[in-house]
């Protein structure tokens, strides 16, 4: 569907989560928890767009007083912002395309014996000169995006920007599994944001339950970074999982691996923070104030799905579908609704 020159668009009809206020925000003025769950719901009626960006929200009659609009009638399905998949390898999934199809395997353990989710990475730095190179880009005003798996590799990433601190940066650990207690404080002192990827606790965390017990439970702790006052940030690291975010935020949500485990329910956060995890908090780990919600000023990007996902039952949260996207105020992925 295109908009016509000079009229806006106008989703109505369904469930509209526009993920704007935070958890944590809801939660501060929640006296219970269904009180929680239900400002958590709360939606508004209407989103209008014109041209490549979102004019305003609210009731419907208020939006058609704005000028000439056609409406999409979303039939009881869910309008949210478009998904911000924060660490992503967009060349390398397309090529999978022509690789190996195991995705009937259980579990990683089905294809290679000594299992995935390792505790540590490879350095491809001298001693001693990640820790610069990180200190001379925060003293330049440059935010980093290091990868860093497990407590040693982290700890050199703390102490190079340690050196030049810069919270405005926003700093970035990529993956950011295994973190002490005392590193998780010192990523709060220096605002850096983790960027870890929850669905690889489904699909890698029995093996590392196997191979690495004493760590396990703090593989891709969100919710540790959570009570510690770090942004809750999710991401897929595409093709390494798919770039599923109902799945990703069910993982994140549940903990379980694809044994039935739960892996740390201390790291668990909450529905609506792992959507969070895949809007605000994805912008905000890219440094974007013009996505990651529907709000006015900020661009259209947008995506509906066939339920909503902050409403359905546990185990039916990885079987939510996009069924269109919109990106720019125009819909890039079409389905066969009809404007009216």
């Amino acid at each position: 569907m295109e908009q016509r020159p000079g009229s806006g668009v106008i989703f109505v009809g369904g469930p509209v989560h526009t993920m704007g206020r935070s958890a944590g925000a809801i939660a501060a003025e929640a006296e219970t928890a269904e009180t929680e769950a239900k400002e958590a719901a709360a939606a508004a009626e209407a989103v209008r767009v014109d041209g490549r960006r979102v004019t305003a929200v609210g009731g419907l009659e208020e939006l058609r007083g704005l000028g000439d609009a056609e409406v999409v009638d979303l039939d009881g399905r869910c309008l949210m912002p478009g998904f911000v998949d924060a660490h992503t390898h967009p060349l390398m999934h397309g090529q999978c395309a022509s690789w190996a199809d195991l995705s009937g395997a259980a579990s990683i353990d089905e294809v290679v014996p000594c299992g995935c989710g390792t505790t540590h990475g490879y350095l491809y730095h001298g001693e001693g000169e990640l820790e610069d190179l990180l200190a001379a880009s925060s003293a330049a005003g440059l935010q980093t995006a290091t990868h860093a798996q497990g407590p040693d590799a982290i700890e050199a990433v703390l102490r190079g920007l340690e050196r030049a601190p810069r919270p405005d940066l926003r700093h970035r650990i990529e993956h950011c599994g295994f973190p002490t207690d005392d590193q998780i404080e010192r990523m709060a002192r220096l605002a850096v944001v983790p960027v870890p990827q929850p669905t690889q606790v489904y699909r890698y965390g029995d093996g590392v339950r196997r191979d690495h017990p004493d760590l396990a439970e703090r593989m891709y702790a969100s919710g540790l970074f959570r009570d510690a006052g770090l942004a809750v940030v999710l991401s897929s690291d595409a093709p390494v999982t798919a770039p599923d975010v109902p799945m990703a935020c069910w993982s994140a949500e549940t903990r379980l691996t694809s044994a039935g485990h739960v892996l740390g329910a201390g790291a668990r956060v909450t529905r609506r923070e792992a959507f969070e995890g895949y809007t605000t908090g994805g912008a905000l780990a890219l440094r974007r104030c013009d996505v990651g919600a529907i709000e006015a000023g900020r661009l259209a990007d947008l995506v509906i799905l066939d339920e909503d996902p902050l409403t359905v039952p546990t185990d039916r949260l990885p079987d939510v579908a996009v069924v269109e996207t919109w990106v720019d105020g125009r819909q890039a992925w079409p389905s066969n609704r009809t404007p009216t």
